[in-house]
């Protein structure tokens, strides 16, 4: 009996147990990720477009003499501030300062003889020729007795036909030379006629240009600044030998500018009218667009923009890094925060719909510090900010406040 009464009480344990494996387990509630959200708006932003530029000096100018030589002081040094009127460097004029004394000494002679033509001869002048005449035609005369004797005794047979030659000869040369004294006795009562004067006149205004052209290079033996500015480099030393034209010492203009390579899909973008905003060593410029290249680089095809500085510039140095935002005017759209905006390959963001995350492909358009321009979100949508790193598409969110 007792075993009669064990077996159904196993038998419905049994049953108990099959049951309980059985049955299906009741659903667990899906879990919302907190997040935080914002309704995309459109508003209007500057359209910014950034560079990195190099800051350069504004000119270079290379300073030369003017002819060779030997370079005898050098007066400035490397990184020196200059200003108009500062002596850069000297030239030894030794060689120069002898060439100019001859040719002074030329000029005056030549200025002599020009005030001579131009005025007529003095007293002296017409004694000295009156003395000639008298000297030649005293000589004149002796040859011509001289002949005449010459000439009987040849008659006579008491001399060779050579020696009467002879005679003939020193009377038509003294006779040419008393001819020529009296002429230039004649000319020096007259005084000189024009074609002397204006000859004269050339041979002073050639010798007058050689003279000028010395000084100008005896001035021009020290060179001086024309303009403020640093001395970027010094190319020679004290005693070296320079050809004409060659550069001493290069200085930059105090005038520094930035300039930043544009690509040629930006460079359209771009006018004089452009505004900018530079940031250098953490301080803030406003700058001017003063040229924009029509002729890329060979090397980075980028075009060069130089642009001006609104304020000093005295403690920025050359080469300095130079942040550039080019602010190409307003846009409307919908801005979005940056950290809003995810990435694996494509940009994109996430936007609570149907209470679930969504991803949304986007195009950024442009960009204004850390906010961007999006394409492919339309104002009203919901866009979660906050909470990304725990969000995956389709999983269930809830918007908190912030």
């Amino acid at each position: 009996m007792k075993k009669i009464i064990l077996i159904p009480v196993a038998f419905f344990i049994l049953v108990l147990m099959f049951t309980a494996c059985t049955k299906e387990p009741l659903p667990e509630k899906e879990k919302k990720i907190p997040v935080v959200s914002i309704a995309a708006k459109s508003t209007s932003l500057d359209s910014i477009i950034n560079y990195v530029g190099v800051v350069r000096s504004n000119q270079l100018k290379q300073y030369s003499f003017k002819t060779g030589g030997y370079i005898d002081k050098i007066f400035v040094d490397l990184s020196q501030k200059i200003a108009p009127g500062d002596s850069i460097a000297s030239m030894d004029t030794t060689d120069m300062e002898f060439q100019l004394a001859a040719a002074g000494n030329n000029m005056d002679s030549a200025y002599s003889q020009y005030q001579k033509a131009l005025n007529g001869a003095g007293q002296e002048d017409i004694s000295s020729a009156s003395l000639n005449v008298d000297k030649a035609k005293s000589v004149y005369e002796f040859n011509k007795n001289n002949y005449n004797d010459m000439a009987r005794l040849f008659e006579e047979d008491v001399i060779s036909l050579s020696s009467l030659e002879q005679a003939e000869l020193s009377l038509d040369i003294s006779e040419k030379e008393y001819l020529q004294a009296v002429e230039l006795f004649n000319k020096t009562l007259e005084g000189s006629s024009s074609e002397d004067i204006q000859s004269s006149y050339s041979v002073y205004l050639a010798a007058k240009n050689a003279y000028e052209g010395y000084k100008s290079l005896v001035d021009d033996s020290i060179l001086y600044s024309d303009s403020y500015g640093t001395v970027l480099s010094i190319l020679n030393e004290e005693g070296d030998a320079v050809a004409s034209g060659y550069p001493v010492v290069t200085v930059s203009s105090n005038e520094l500018v930035v300039e930043v390579g544009v690509s040629i899909s930006d460079v359209y973008r771009l006018d004089k009218d452009t505004e900018s905003n530079i940031e250098i060593n953490d301080k803030i410029f406003r700058g001017t667009i003063d040229s924009i290249s029509e002729v890329p680089d060979p090397n980075s095809l980028t075009y060069l923009v130089t642009i001006s500085l609104d304020s000093s510039t005295e403690d920025l140095l050359i080469g300095s890094t130079a942040q550039v935002n080019f602010v190409l005017g307003k846009i409307q759209g919908v801005w979005l925060d940056i950290s809003s905006v995810l990435n694996d390959g494509e940009d994109y963001v996430y936007l609570i719909e149907d209470g679930r995350a969504s991803r949304r492909n986007i195009t950024i358009k442009s960009i204004n510090e850390d906010k961007i321009l999006v394409e492919g979100v339309d104002p009203g949508e919901e866009i979660i900010t906050l909470g990304l790193d725990s969000v995956l598409e389709g999983y269930k969110v809830e918007s908190q406040e912030r």
